[in-house]
């Protein structure tokens, strides 16, 4: 029986998309809609459910907990860096 849910932003309540949701039981994954919907297959109620998307943080969650509670919330991430540093040459990555 697949699990259905909805990743959503914890502060804005929109949905996010193209989150990575990841079975760390079977090796199964996917990746949430445009909406932040997304459907998992050949889960267990005990199944543990990796969400993570860049700029927020990780959450894992119970097959189980996901069915009872439709929507994901993620909460964002900030990271201080210490140095960033751009590059700049003439090798492209493709040609136009």
């Amino acid at each position: 029986m697949p699990v259905q849910g909805k990743i959503l932003d914890a502060d804005t309540k929109a949905g996010i998309a193209y989150a990575n949701i990841y079975n760390l039981s079977n090796g199964k994954g996917t990746i949430s809609n445009f909406e932040g919907d997304f459907s998992l297959f050949r889960c267990l109620s005990n199944d543990s459910i990796r969400i993570s998307y860049i700029g927020y943080e990780t959450q894992y969650i119970l097959v189980s907990d996901i069915r009872k509670e439709k929507e994901i919330y993620l909460p964002k991430k900030a990271e201080i860096l210490n140095e960033v540093i751009v590059l700049s040459d003439d090798r492209f990555i493709y040609d136009l």
